[in-house]
């Protein structure tokens, strides 16, 4: 009762795009509109407001069908499918994998009314905030592609998309099927290209969005989070003029400039047979196009760099690998790691392997010691390997590693420590436990001497890694755990030079002063002990 239709009620037309939902748009121009055959609420497209709602949102659902190219970079709570507890099935759609290099590009319409094959790579793509493409799709902004004309055809439905061309626009025209009014291709009228919202594709485009254009209009209720660049209006030379390229017009070849940088450089990828390396490039080449302009390097500070990258190569060999050191400091080892371990509550969690992880270690029996040297405080370690059900896992393995009392993994000591000391592999058996013996592990400093410890030094930040044991544990149909256990009480826990401890991980060592127990377990007095359970994601 707080909403009422102004004018235009005979304009609007609707679509029933699930049980659940009904989609209203208007079929003069195919903006999106309010709906009110969804229940008792009217659901309102923030796009098509005038005006600032005064609220903004509260979260991201159905993250799980999340276009490849849409990249959220805020830190709003996301949920799969609905949010919890609303009440609504918890239906998600999937998206298509990425195309290979021989494969073309498919797109449809909500409906499936209309469909169309794309041959030939996107060469630009770019997030458009203007007040007109804010209008015709009823969201803060659209994202669009462009490829070459002769590269599109329709498979089916070409009859029913409609071509809405803004009276005022010298070019601007919205095209969607009319229906379901889904967006579709763009026409372009005489130029080379056709514009397609990428939103209407099936398979992943491979590249990337390059930049947003026309911010001087963007919508209050959508703060913009990412680092790509951005223009007031349009860029001087527009992501559409790069088509030249491909067009062979000698004449109008782009050259390199320092607005142009990024763009340049990737037209010259349109050729990579390999989507995943054109993808993977077309990213890395925008970004660090853009982290140069952010801090425009000196020449001097860019001589700096290279040399700094060369040290850390010159460090690595078979016992050392800087890079790894380099990508934990800065946080990038976790990330990666987190995103490629995506597990449901209750699953054990992921941290980082890291650099001291070596194969070829011995399988020993259970409740042998990986201890081969005198020194520090004696520890048995023991535990429970269950799936997320609680069931024991049977015939899993764990690959154990960790440091000595003075903070030094044994590929770093090869003088003074056995290649295997303080590393073993343990297999469970039906009723999924396992035990050992060990010593009770220190903080320690990562290696100082090279281009990481260096890099802590210039930020101020401390080189400990707070004391730890390392897990990898395997299980046939298991998803892999590579894990540690953390002491509880260590003093970096909460700054961690690689910053890999999560809560889920603190585990409480207790000291026990017990000669007859100590006797019973093989170990000296006083001694302490840990218990570390794991539980497993099933792959099905």
């Amino acid at each position: 009762d707080r909403y009422r239709l102004v004018a235009g009620a005979a304009n609007i037309t609707g679509y029933q795009s699930s049980v659940q939902y009904h989609r209203a748009f208007c079929s003069t121009c195919g903006s999106v509109v309010p709906s009110t055959e969804n229940g008792g609420d009217v659901d309102m497209p923030a796009g098509c407001l005038d005006d600032d709602p005064g609220i903004r949102p509260g979260m991201h659902i159905f993250t799980g069908s999340k276009a490849a190219w849409d990249v959220i970079a805020d830190s709003l709570p996301r949920a799969v499918a609905y949010e919890a507890g609303n009440g609504r099935a918890p239906v998600a759609l999937s998206r298509e994998h990425a195309p290979d290099a021989s494969e073309s590009l498919r797109g449809s319409c909500l409906c499936g009314g209309v469909a169309y094959e794309i041959t030939e790579p996107f060469r630009v793509a770019y997030h458009c905030h203007c007040h007109r493409c804010q209008k015709a799709r009823s969201a803060a902004h659209t994202t669009n592609g462009s490829v070459a004309r002769d590269s599109f055809r329709y498979l089916r439905g070409e009859d029913l998309v409609v071509h809405y061309a803004v009276p005022d626009a010298i070019t601007f025209t919205h095209s969607f099927c009319r229906v379901c009014g889904s967006g579709m291709v763009k026409p372009g009228g005489d130029r080379p290209f056709v514009t397609v919202p990428l939103a209407s594709l099936d398979d992943d485009p491979v590249i990337r969005p390059f930049n947003r254009i026309f911010m001087n209009y963007t919508v209050p209720w959508f703060p913009v989070a990412d680092n790509l660049p951005q223009f007031g209006e349009s860029p001087d030379k527009r992501p559409l003029d790069y088509f030249h390229i491909r067009m062979n017009d000698t004449d109008g070849i782009e050259y390199f400039t320092e607005e142009n940088s990024a763009e340049t450089v990737i037209a010259r990828m349109a050729e990579c047979p390999d989507p995943r390396l054109r993808q993977v490039m077309t990213s890395l080449v925008h970004h660090l196009h853009g982290f140069v302009k952010d801090i425009e390097p000196s020449q001097g500070e860019w001589t700096k760099a290279i040399e700094f990258l060369t040290r850390a190569g010159q460090m690595c060999d078979d016992k050392r690998q800087e890079w790894i050191l380099l990508s934990d400091i800065l946080g990038v080892s976790m990330l990666v790691d987190a995103i490629n371990s995506r597990r449901p509550g209750g699953a054990t969690e992921n941290t980082v392997l890291g650099p001291f992880h070596v194969t070829g270690i011995p399988v020993r029996a259970m409740g042998d010691t990986i201890s081969l040297i005198e020194g520090g405080e004696p520890l048995v370690v023991s535990g429970r390997i269950t799936d997320t059900d609680g069931h024991p896992v049977d015939g899993a393995t764990l690959d154990i590693w960790q440091s000595s009392h003075e903070g030094f993994y044994s590929n770093q000591q090869p003088e003074l420590q056995p290649a295997d000391n303080l590393r073993g592999i343990f297999r469970t058996g039906a009723d999924g436990t396992y035990w050992f013996r060990s010593i009770k592990p220190t903080f320690y400093p990562i290696p100082t001497d090279g281009p990481a410890g260096q890099l802590l030094t210039g930020m101020n930040r401390h080189q400990y890694r707070p004391a730890h044991i390392h897990y990898i544990i395997n299980a046939d149909g298991f998803d892999e755990v590579t894990t540690h256990i953390f002491v509880d009480g260590d003093p970096y826990l909460e700054s961690d030079a690689v910053f890999g401890v999560k809560q889920s991980l603190i585990r409480e060592f207790v000291r026990h002063d017990d000669p007859d127990r100590a006797a019973a377990l093989g170990v000296g007095n006083p001694f302490w002990t840990v218990e570390a359970d794991f539980t497993l994601v099933n792959r099905s």
